[in-house]
């Protein structure tokens, strides 16, 4: 079963160094286009309009 952890913030450099490495060898196996990094923020408001 795989364990799903949600966090905030950045990763630690071993897990950022995983995730980086996975993504350059999937992007290889399935020529796929590489990976470019972009930060995305976003907002969420309830009924009211309020954060």
């Amino acid at each position: 079963m795989i364990k799903v952890e949600f966090k905030s913030g950045g990763l630690a450099p071993k897990a950022q160094e995983v995730v980086t490495d996975g993504f350059a060898r999937h992007t290889s196996e399935h020529l796929a286009p590489h990976f470019a990094k972009e930060r995305l923020n976003w907002l969420a408001y309830d009924e009211n309009q309020s954060l």
